[in-house]
């Protein structure tokens, strides 16, 4: 699997699990949703906002374009990029013509003329206009854009999406631009925490119906108070209690007793209730986002991870299926939030060389992104360094800057000495953002480290374009 295959990852429903609690009540605001253009739901992470989408869309009865969005989406290329796939599920005419403009060349010296983002998005809006029936674009997970450009490219595909157009964005905090005016026109249906949490009823069906745990009004009651009806915290006291030995009342009134955090203590607790074999293999695979058999056997160092990660997944605890076929694995988005500090000091000092078992992986497989990131957190600059080498010219000329800038900057300054094409690359930014002042800093950067490169007859042939390149527009010295 390449890295656009794990790019579709992203644009995938989330499959079905057998123990998720159905909410009619929350699906039938959903289909009411789209009598508007935009339907969001804000709520902390662990609200169910992403299941009750999957449940939404399995019944729906319309076309759904999915993008699951993460922190690279704040690149305005690649997220317009994805939003451009995302549709094409729809119908695959959708952004016809539209990728080939985006791939015109964005160096100095290029032969393809780019139009500018508003003539694309006005072009792929008139592409969707063109579809027979309504449909539905879902944004998951909103709270990892920041960047202002991307929020431009949302509020303008608001502002012009055709009629049979429905945006649906779900976020762990309100979306950044205004909602007034689409409130003021009745077009906005939003759905909030206090809605999303657990009712009494739906608490007790899962408890009893989903879960078959026989509980009592009053215990259900208990468990509903104590975590103030938080879905996931329910969920986990629930998978505590199937694992629980003695009486449930006696779990429960241990759990009110402790001055924990709700969700984070029974997050441990659960952990706790796992076998020793299970407990090291979750404390060596804690940093993963997505997981995969071959990933975790490379990280862990074991060959079971599939027979783990498939009894995880059954059960519900820590994890659930990315994908149909269960071969890629998420971690429950609030386990960052609430956990990762508690596995990171389980793995002390190894989790950095797991961190770099990780950032190989990815690298040998061609997914960059994860590479990249493991390989910061790993301390790695020297495979960082090598990927932003290795990259960074396709990213430039698919007009991805804002995340080789975004790389480069995380990059300590030693790596720059190390790598005098890291400096080329800041040096090309610099022109192709008409930031001509910093140019010439970073060649003579990249000249004083050449002696560090397998190709320094290369440093010199980028210095001496990018400054013939200058001198032509009269920019040389400055």
């Amino acid at each position: 699997m390449n890295s656009h295959a794990l790019n579709n990852l992203h644009q995938q429903i989330p499959p079905a699990h057998g123990r998720d609690l159905l909410r009619p009540r929350l699906i039938a605001r959903l289909n009411e949703g789209l009598r508007c253009k935009l339907t969001v739901l804000s709520a902390p992470a662990g609200y169910g906002k992403t299941t009750l989408l999957g449940q939404w869309a399995r019944q729906a009865g319309i076309k759904i374009a999915w993008l699951a969005l993460h922190p690279d989406d704040n690149d305005p290329a690649r997220f317009f990029k994805r939003i451009i796939a995302a549709l094409r599920t729809v119908n695959p005419a959708i952004g016809k013509g539209i990728f080939e403009m985006l791939r015109g060349e964005n160096l100095p010296g290029g032969s393809a003329e780019k139009p500018t983002m508003e003539e694309a998005l006005r072009r792929l809006l008139d592409q969707a206009g063109l579809a027979l029936h309504d449909f539905a674009v879902v944004l998951d997970d909103y709270q990892h854009i920041q960047s202002p450009p991307v929020h431009e490219i949302v509020t303008f595909l608001l502002e012009y999406q055709p009629p049979q157009m429905h945006v649906i964005v779900s976020s762990e905090s309100d979306p950044p631009w205004s909602l007034a005016a689409l409130r003021t026109a009745g077009q906005v249906n939003e759905i909030r925490t206090p809605y999303l949490a657990f009712s009494m009823e739906e608490a007790s069906e899962f408890f009893n119906g989903v879960m078959q745990l026989q509980l009592s009004y009053g215990e259900i009651s208990a468990l509903v108070s104590r975590v103030e009806a938080h879905p996931a915290a329910l969920k986990y006291a629930a998978l505590c209690l199937e694992e629980e030995r003695g009486p449930a009342a006696d779990f429960i009134a241990g759990f009110e007793q402790d001055e924990r955090e709700a969700l984070t203590c029974l997050v441990e607790m659960l952990f706790q209730r796992q076998s020793a074999e299970m407990q090291a293999f979750l404390s060596k695979v804690f940093a993963l986002e997505l997981l995969s058999p071959a990933l975790c056997d490379a990280v862990a160092g074991r060959e079971n991870s599939r027979d783990l990660l498939r009894q995880l997944a059954e059960t519900g605890a820590f994890l659930a299926p990315a994908d149909s076929s269960r071969e890629w694995f998420r971690f429950h988005p609030f386990l960052t939030t609430y956990l990762h500090d508690y596995f990171r000091n389980i793995a002390g000092e190894e989790a950095g060389v797991l961190r770099r078992r990780a950032a190989r992986w990815f690298a040998g497989e061609g997914f960059i992104e994860e590479a990249f990131q493991h390989g910061l957190a790993a301390h790695d600059a020297e495979l960082a360094g090598q990927l932003i080498e290795q990259n960074a010219r396709e990213m430039l000329q698919n007009g991805e800057l804002a995340t080789v800038e975004r790389r480069l900057s995380a990059m300590p300054e030693a790596a720059f000495n190390a790598r005098p094409m890291l400096s080329i690359c800041r040096a090309w930014i610099a022109v192709i953002t008409q930031q001509y002042e910093e140019v010439e800093t970073h060649l003579e950067t990249a000249l004083a480290a050449r002696g560090n490169s397998s190709h320094p007859e290369e440093i010199n042939g980028h210095v001496e374009a990018i400054r013939g390149f200058l001198a032509e527009r009269g920019r040389g010295g400055e």
